[in-house]
């Protein structure tokens, strides 16, 4: 069995478990209300909505709210889960056409989900004809605002202008 957490195996075991009971059969056979789904998966609150056989990829974390980095966190850990589920209802014999298609569910959302990649790095420091171009373009902003500040746009914006024309001679010998 793969690396689960035990609320993970306990919902593929009641995913099977409800295969056995047959409901209203047009709307559990159809999927046609949008379910969701809250669990935790290596530590990590996952939440996802699905439709007609199909996860809702938007939905897949979208409570993670805090950050960028910490929702990729969560969607890659989604994608494993619906790896995970693919890969244990895999190995079940499934008599119904419910389990079947739940079982089709995950593995076309382990094999079709994207998840948000994202990664935080330092920049570079800025040379010091980037840091004069960053002071231009902050000084002719600032000077559409005030009237008072053309003549430092003037100034701080010529300083860029030197530097941007030392650097395309010395680019040139």
């Amino acid at each position: 069995m793969a690396i689960m957490s035990v609320l993970a195996a306990n919902y593929i075991s009641t995913l099977a478990d409800l295969a056995k009971y047959p409901g209203n059969y047009i709307v559990e056979q159809g999927n046609f209300i949008e379910s969701s789904v809250r669990i935790e998966y290596e530590e990590e609150l996952l939440t996802f909505r699905h439709f007609r056989w199909n996860i809702v990829d938007a939905s897949v974390c979208e409570h993670v709210q805090s950050t960028v980095l910490a929702r990729a966190n969560c969607t890659k850990s989604a994608k494993r889960f619906f790896k995970a589920v693919c890969e244990e209802m895999a190995v079940v014999n499934h008599n119904s056409i419910f389990a079947q298609r739940m079982a089709r569910m995950y593995c076309r959302a382990a094999n079709r989900y994207q998840p948000l990649v994202a990664e935080i790095a330092l920049a570079d420091e800025l040379t010091e004809l980037e840091q004069a171009k960053v002071s231009c373009n902050a000084a002719i902003a600032a000077a559409a605002g005030d009237p008072s500040r053309v003549a430092n746009r003037q100034r701080v914006c010529e300083e860029y202008e030197a530097l941007r024309i030392a650097a395309e001679q010395e680019a040139t010998e």
